[in-house]
């Protein structure tokens, strides 16, 4: 073979095609950073994707003798007989049709592609040698890889012709060309990013300066804010000597802004800038030539904060943070580009400008060749159509090999890539419609796959979705959403992909960023909201205090909020619902719903509290997030369910569990799942009575014999063997399992994470109820003042003090119509009443399999407990509100009137919090009323289970509940407050539902329940005689020890030197006494009722 011809030939199962190149200038092709071999793995990795045509028998000899000529001197002719028989001209007897020679479809595509190109450089570049080979010797592929060369070359040697990056000036800073925050001037403690521009503080007052200085120009930096708490950022000279006190702003050379507080510190401190939350961007700049600083959020100035800086030798300022303990930020010093860039501030880190002007032009041929590719004229020949194919992914190959280091850089992803992305999806910020072209970049996708490196590949792809991720987190400018929308349709593209979405699945998505973060909704801030909610309306729980607002104002602005964030949700489950897909794949394993499931998995084992996983302070994920994951994991299960099954009613949704008879009930196979701690594997063990779990483990029982029919949602994971098998096909059975570990997984997540989220906006309710409620008492102070005729100072007091309620009313009121419209919206509360009714029907057909029940996984009963508590006090809508949630309050009081005792619940906080549960219900007319409305069978055996004797069990809310039975009917036991409390002031208890003696809540007592302990007390002596023996004990206990304790502290008292009582040893005195006090009600109870049961 000659020297100038590289043959390549493949052999596969269906083809066995030949290739040749002609590489005439094959040095001149080598890429700087690739040797010639490279080069050859990388063409041979093009073609081996392309789709050839076998060659026929006749036609290979055919070349074999066309060498042999150009062997003996006939060059010429071997030549022009190769490159027929090469573009198909068959002689033989198959030959039905002429193909136009592939060099002749190279050689347009090329042409086509760098027309510009050529016609710029044609004649009047100085190489003509080169260039000579570029136009007369096209497609020779040493002269494609010069064409590529010559232009990229000569355009980065002239940056000045391209706006695409502005010029950076050198001057003016010192310091590596890497900037980043220098960990040996940390003072406190952070946690660090790999890249070291993500910081989370761990000490009360941390403080850390970058490693680059300047001082002279005009430079600026931006900061991301991963939390909205206690910050100071600003500028700082290596003098300033800081500690845990003292931070950026508090020292005479260093100058800061903090949002939290709303403050600029130098030295001294002032008012200064708006109120920042969490996603914000906050710009710090610093000019140098006139002795500024000014801070932009989210591109708006704030205002110069110091027009005083010193500047002069001895002067070089660094970036600096100071943060709170558990406070976070992401800096970009500029390694990427900025978010707001202000004219006339350079980045303190250089833009990678050649690398930009290189990626650009390799990024515009690409996009031309989309282009091409999309309006190739299409042909019934499917050897000529493969031939086409082949000619693109050469071109590819060549662009690939300059383009692929470049894409490593965050910025050239970010500045180029994504743009292109965008235009070829044909994504805008104001795009009103998700008109996606998706097969333009499906064809993109296909080339980057086919010509890039895995390293290459992989590292793109990590640029990409994190510049995603970052312009999703960032804090919404209005109620619109538009950067929000934009990102997550540009990820959507992606990840209609089916190959590029397992590659994400299986690399980036969940091991590289947080991909929860994408289904979170941040509120926005005051400013925006403001723009929506003009008026804002509130009232009292008894209607007698309101704003006087607008309430059809208010409600409409609250639909508005609500329309906007389900545009953006909608956007978020199509995500889902791709990542979800299991039909991508011939074999179940290999589909990308398998995938995530098993990264939601290790998602969910790294998350639940208490696993040996250590995962880094940067990766815990915020409690906001988790309950949007939750809600749009509910969604999507919702959709798939009834897509892939039988269409059902939420009801007969969760009526789900099949029988799962066993002729031996003490044998059962357990697969223990990867969502929580522990192996997976496989173990067959026995079952007795003193044998239950206490793992707390998710578990997906299957018995070893009987039959099981899948005819509806099962509530306990039925796990069948061949799941874990590799090469099973995917099948009805495998989807029904991979729905339920989803749901699994869902419960668990509820139970991690979004039930304490729930409970920290409802404190947000409270709160505002808690203002509203002094602006009452403000306005029946102002009223009797003015029947007194009292002084006007007075009146103008409590005028400023009702104002400054008000005003917080006004916000609060703002804030709770995002709470209304994205978290407490009828669709959420549906979601959580869905959920409930599902993990009851399934805890309740489990409680009938016998031993059985003691697998189930201990988070579906706290879950139902947590949701329970959630729908009774968190939500706005009341519980009774409608039938359906009168009937599941019902349901759920049922379950727990009989289970709160049950003897196969061992572990210790399932059985609190049944009980606490119980205890709950029995506290408030609504939830007591569905406790009477139970069976009689069912009432009758809650009180049994509530009058068993107290000795080797939790009895203390078990006395509780039959205190609330009694509350209202007893000796001056008619007060929701005692009297002598009334007027005294103190620490509100906490919004809790686990109630107890202490807490303040008004009597309902409940005659129906209290017949019941009168009638089972006095029907048998077996529950009455040891019940009271044991009631008698514990008071006699509870008594002894108060006294006890009370004359230890008296006599520490009257010591004539002072003495310090430890709190712990009051606290223990005081619950002592609530015991005892609890007792006596309950023995109060009965001697009233049941007098006959103590003679």
């Amino acid at each position: 073979m000659k020297k100038n011809v590289v043959r390549y030939t493949t052999h596969d199962e269906k083809t066995n095609a030949i290739l040749e190149i002609n590489t005439s200038n094959w040095r001149r092709a080598v890429y700087e950073s690739r040797d010639a071999n490279q080069l050859h793995r990388h063409v041979t990795s093009a073609v081996l994707r392309a789709s050839f045509t076998p060659a026929p028998a006749d036609g290979e000899a055919k070349v074999r003798r066309a060498r042999r000529r150009r062997g003996r001197g006939e060059r010429g002719k071997g030549e022009a007989e190769t490159r027929k028989i090469r573009c198909g001209q068959r002689q033989g007897p198959h030959s039905t049709q002429c193909h136009p020679p592939t060099d002749r479809l190279l050689d347009g595509i090329i042409r086509q592609v760098f027309r510009e190109d050529l016609q710029r450089y044609q004649g009047g570049h100085p190489d003509g040698q080169c260039l000579d080979g570029i136009t007369s010797h096209l497609p020779d592929y040493g002269s494609v890889q010069c064409l590529l060369s010559v232009v990229l070359e000569d355009r980065a040697r002239h940056p000045h012709q391209t706006s695409l990056v502005p010029p950076w000036p050198s001057d003016g800073r010192l310091g590596p060309s890497y900037t980043h925050f220098d960990a040996k001037s940390v003072v406190g403690s952070f946690s660090f990013g790999q890249d070291r521009l993500v910081l989370n503080s761990q000490d009360n007052f941390s403080t850390i300066r970058g490693n680059t200085c300047v001082y002279k120009g005009r430079w600026q930096y931006e900061l991301m804010l991963g939390t909205k708490g206690v910050m100071q950022v600003g500028w700082a000279t290596l003098g300033c000597k800081f500690s845990e006190e003292k931070g950026v702003g508090d020292t005479p050379d260093s100058y800061a802004y903090d949002g939290n507080r709303q403050r600029k510190w130098n030295v001294a401190t002032y008012k200064y800038g708006a109120l920042w939350q969490s996603g914000d961007i906050i710009s710090c700049t610093l000019d140098l030539e006139e002795g500024k600083v000014e801070f932009y959020r989210n591109g708006k100035s704030l205002g110069p904060a110091f027009t005083t800086v010193k500047t002069g030798p001895g002067f070089a300022y660094f970036p600096a943070v100071s943060l709170a303990i558990g406070e976070s930020l992401a800096a970009n010093f500029g390694a990427t580009p900025f978010r707001y860039p202000q004219e006339g501030f350079a980045p303190l880190e250089a833009p990678p400008t050649q690398d930009l002007i290189r990626a650009d032009c390799c990024v515009n041929w690409l996009a031309r060749l989309v282009h091409l590719s999309r309006n190739w004229p299409q042909s019934d020949d499917i050897q000529l159509n493969s031939r086409h194919r082949t000619c693109l992914l050469i071109v590819v190959q060549h662009i690939a090999a300059h383009l692929g280091p470049l894409l490593a850089r965050p910025y050239v992803v970010e500045a180029c890539l994504v743009p292109a992305l965008a235009r070829i999806a044909q994504v805008t910020l104001d795009q009103p419609a998700p008109t996606l072209a998706l097969e333009p970049v499906h064809t993109l996708i296909d080339f980057l796959i086919a010509a890039l490196e895995t390293h290459e590949l992989l590292k793109c792809l990590e640029n990409l979705v994190v510049c995603l991720l970052t312009g999703h987190k960032q804090a919404a400018e209005d109620i619109k959403f538009r950067g929000q929308k934009y990102n997550l349709r540009l990820l959507y593209t992606l990840l209609s992909h089916p190959r590029l979405r397992k590659i994400c699945l299986s690399h980036i998505l969940f091991d590289k960023v947080q991909f929860p973060s994408f289904v979170n909704i941040k509120a926005v801030d005051e400013e925006g909201l403001s723009v929506v909610v003009s008026s804002v309306w509130w009232t009292s729980k008894d209607g007698v205090v309101n704003s006087g607002g607008d309430r059809l104002a208010y409600e409409a602005s609250c639909r508005v909020i609500m329309k906007a964030v389900q545009e953006v949700e909608e956007i978020q489950v199509s995500i889902l619902r791709l990542l979800l897909c299991a039909s991508d794949a011939g074999h179940y394993q290999d589909t990308s719903r398998a995938l995530f499931l098993a990264k939601f998995r290790t998602f969910l084992r790294e998350l639940t509290p208490g696993s040996r996983v250590r995962v880094p302070i940067l990766r815990h994920i915020p409690q906001p997030v988790i309950l949007c994951l939750f809600h749009r994991l509910l969604t999507i299960f919702e959709e798939l369910w009834k897509k892939e099954e039988n269409p059902a009613t939420p009801r007969e949704l969760s009526k789900a569990l099949p029988a799962t008879h066993a002729t031996d009930e003490s044998k059962v196979l357990l697969k223990i799942n990867n969502a929580t701690a522990g192996a997976s594997s496989v173990t067959s063990m026995e079952l007795g009575p003193s044998q239950p779990s206490t793992s707390g483990t998710l578990l997906n029982t299957h018995t070893l014999t009987g039959n099981s029919t899948l005819k509806d949602l099962q509530h306990l994971s039925v796990t069948h063997d061949s799941e874990d098998k590799t090469g099973q096909g995917s099948g009805v059975g495998q989807d029904r399992d991979s729905l339920l570990h989803l749901l699994d997984g869902i419960v668990l997540l509820y139970h991690i994470g979004a039930h304490k989220q729930l409970g920290k906006v409802a404190a947000q309710r409270d709160s505002m109820a808690d203002n509203i409620s002094h602006v009452a008492d403000i306005d029946k102070k102002i009223e009797y003042c003015r029947k007194k005729g009292s002084n006007p100072a007075l009146f103008e007091e409590l005028a400023a003090s009702r104002k400054v309620f008000v005003d917080k009313l006004e916000e609060q009121g703002k804030q709770q119509a995002w709470v209304l419209a994205a978290i407490h919206s009828p669709q959420k509360f549906a979601h959580l009443t869905g959920l409930m009714r599902v993990i009851l029907e399934s805890l309740k057909a489990a409680s009938k399999e016998g031993e059985l029940f003691a697998f189930v996984p201990d988070f579906y009963i706290d879950s139902l407990t947590e949701l329970c508590t959630a729908m009774r006090l968190y939500f706005t809508t009341p519980p009774e509100s409608t039938d359906c949630t009168k009937t599941l309050l019902t349901d759920v009081g049922e379950f727990l009137a009989l289970h709160f005792c049950d003897s196969r619940i061992v572990y210790a906080d399932s059985k609190d919090s049944l009980i606490q549960a119980l205890a709950g219900f029995v506290c408030h007319p609504p939830t007591l009323a569905a406790l009477e409305a139970m069976p009689e069978e069912s009432r009758r055996q809650m009180v049994r289970n509530l009058l068993q004797p107290y000795e080797n069990r939790a009895w203390a809310q078990n006395n509780w509940i039959l205190v609330r039975f009694w509350k209202g009917c007893g000796f001056g036991f008619r007060y929701t407050k005692s009297p002598h409390l009334t007027n005294k002031f103190g620490p509100k208890p906490p919004n809790s539902d686990n109630s107890n003696f202490t807490q303040a809540t008004a009597p309902c007592p409940s005659p129906t329940f209290q017949r019941y302990v009168v009638e089972v007390l006095e029907s048998s002596t077996d529950i009455s005689t040891p019940f009271l023996n044991s009631l008698l004990i514990q008071l006699n206990w509870a008594f002894s020890e108060f006294i006890g304790m009370l004359q230890e502290i008296q006599n520490a008292s009257n010591r004539p030197e002072r003495v310090f009582i430890d709190s712990r040893q009051l606290r223990i005195c005081a619950t002592c006494f609530d015991l005892a006090l609890a007792l006596l009600r309950v023995l109060e109870m009965i001697v009233n009722t049941a007098p006959t049961t103590l003679y």
